[in-house]
This record gives C-alpha cells, structure tokens and sequence, in this order.
C-alpha cells in the first residue's frame, strides 16, 4: 500500500491532545474520556468511540509502532504475555512519549498485585484492567491500591516525577490529584459469578469502566470457546451487562477485531474498543502481502510468456505493481 498524506497525516497536523496531561510522565486522562462514552444523562452509551489497540508482543519496538498510529488507547497485556516489570514501564512510558499525549495505556495486569500496580501506575498507565473480577471485596481492593488517600491507600511513589520538571499539575492541584483524577480502573468480568455480582460491582465508587470477557465467559457458561454465540444464558448474560451498565453509567469496554463483532459489540453498548492486536496484524498483515505479490509476479510471467521476446519486462513490471497496489488502496 502507497503511504500518503491522506492514509498517514503528517504528525505536526495532528490537533492537540485532549487528554494529556500537563507532563508526559503522568498519566493521561482516562476517566475524563470514558464519560464521553456517556450520553448526557449518564445512563446509556453515546455515539462516540474510544478505538485502541492491542499490545501483546512484549517488545519496545513493537510498542513504538502502535504508539504513532493515534489509536485512542493501547491495551497492554500483561497477563497472558511474559512482561516484566521493566519491560512494562518502558513501553508505558513509550506509549505516552512517542504518541504524544494522544494514546492511553490501559495495562491489563495478571492478578490482585500492589507492588504491580504500583510499578505499572507510577510509570505512568492511563487505566487497570483486574482480569477474572466477580469478588466486589477484591474489586475494592483494587481501586484502593490504584487511588492515593484519601480515595484509597496508593503509597506515594518517590521516584514517579521530578519536582519542578515532571510534576506539572493545574494550579491549585499536584500529580497526586491528577492521578487520582485521571486512572481509570476497570475490572474484566468473565465468569457466571461475575454477571450475577454485576450490579454491586458497578456500584463500587471508583470503578469507572466495566470489560467484558466474552470468551472465558462463554467457557464458563459450559458453551465453546468464542467471542459470538447465541445460547440463551450468554445472550442474557450480554443483555444484563448493556442493561446493568447503562443504570450506573459504565462504559462497556472489549474486543472487536472484525465486521461481525463489531456490529455486535455496538449493538450491545461497547464504546471502547480494541479493534486490532500487534500479533494478529503481524501474521495476517504478512500473509496478505505476500499473496497479493505472489499474484502479481505470477501474472508478470504469464504476461511475458504470452508476449513472447518482444515484451517490455520492465514496463509489464511496473504495470502489474502498480495495479497490486492500487488493489490494496
């Protein structure tokens, strides 16, 4: 595919950042965006769309590459790939720097982990998603070890900002309030015990965002693996979720990385959405490529053996790439 200016805009036309923070090395403003997700009532979702993407090679180069795509937020998988707590601060970090305020990291941690999510929020990640959640106790132990005091007991991080140089706040404020004001956290519901406890889940101040688990749910449910289904008690379990979340003004977060699930996702309330992982994109991407060329070669030679000596091998050949790319425009 031919980069242009129209596919790929040139970065210093970007508008600014609407959710940046005053300094790079803090979080950007999550929550502010989730309540976009609202209509004005705050009791159903709104037309707007916070689309991301995922993060599941643990590479710094690979998170440099998604970071410049302005995606809205970049999920950060660290439960089912082998991030360390290193590898995971620097490709926070990266993804705040090198997008430049516009994409958040949402990092989806293993488990219930204070030193984790102390690492992993000090380096500066925009949102928590705990994995698993049906335990309100261990959901508000969540937000605890995610809010400094008084909203919960975050230890104050020494060597998270450099006074006067990283820690820019509003007036009349400090990064702790803007932490406080800017992390979203999000419990991952995934299970049977999970839909049942729903409702006092999304009633626990502090949780500003509900994920949903479409396939470990559906396990859990007895039915096969899958994110679609149409058995009764998963399409109850979907309808009380767009109904329980829509009461108390959570936007509903998830995957939708094709057409189908897309329109169904949608359908039932989901606003923020990861639409494409770096792995899939990857593997897919290249095996697209390659069968879109070997096409194109394969009908080169056809031409030239048709042509006979008199063929212009190298006019057929800029002939045949260029109608590649013009396929794939």
């Amino acid at each position: 595919m031919v980069q242009n200016e129209t596919q790929y805009p040139n970065r210093s036309a970007w508008p600014p950042a609407p959710y940046r923070a005053l300094s790079l090395k803090q979080p950007a403003n999550l929550r502010a965006a989730l309540k976009t997700l609202l209509n004005e009532k705050g009791d159903g979702p709104s037309n707007n769309l916070l689309m991301g993407l995922g993060l599941g090679v643990p590479s710094v180069e690979v998170a440099k590459a998604l970071s410049v795509t302005r995606a809205d937020w970049i999920w950060v998988d660290a439960e089912h790939s082998p991030f360390n707590v290193n590898l995971l601060a620097d490709v926070i970090q990266i993804i705040n720097f090198y997008s430049e305020g516009h994409t958040a990291p949402v990092v989806r941690i293993p488990g219930l982990d204070a030193g984790l999510i102390a690492h992993v929020l000090d380096a500066g990640a925009g949102g928590i998603i705990l994995p698993h959640a049906e335990d309100p106790d261990e959901i508000r132990q969540l937000v605890s070890y995610s809010r400094f005091p008084p909203q919960g007991h975050r230890s104050y991080p020494p060597f998270a900002v450099i006074p006067g140089m990283t820690d820019q706040a509003p007036e009349g404020s400090s990064f702790l309030h803007v932490a406080n004001d800017h992390i979203a956290v999000i419990p991952q519901v995934e299970s049977a015990k999970g839909i049942e406890n729903l409702e006092e889940i999304c009633q626990i101040p502090g949780v500003d965002a509900i994920m949903i688990g479409a396939g470990d749910l559906r396990m859990d449910l007895g039915h096969p693996m899958g994110l679609l289904g149409d058995e009764p008690d998963f399409i109850a379990a979907f309808e009380k979720v767009k109904r329980v979340c829509a009461k108390y003004g959570k936007p509903i977060v998830g995957l939708a990385m094709n057409d189908e699930l897309l329109q169904n996702r949608i359908k039932y309330g989901y606003r923020m959405l990861c639409v494409a992982a770096d792995l899939f994109l990857l593997a897919f991407g290249s095996a697209s490529a390659l069968q879109e060329m070997k096409q194109g070669a394969q009908k080169l030679l056809k031409e030239a053996k048709d042509a006979g000596p008199g063929l212009d091998v190298k006019a057929a050949a800029a002939a045949a790439t260029a109608q590649t790319i013009a396929s794939t425009d």
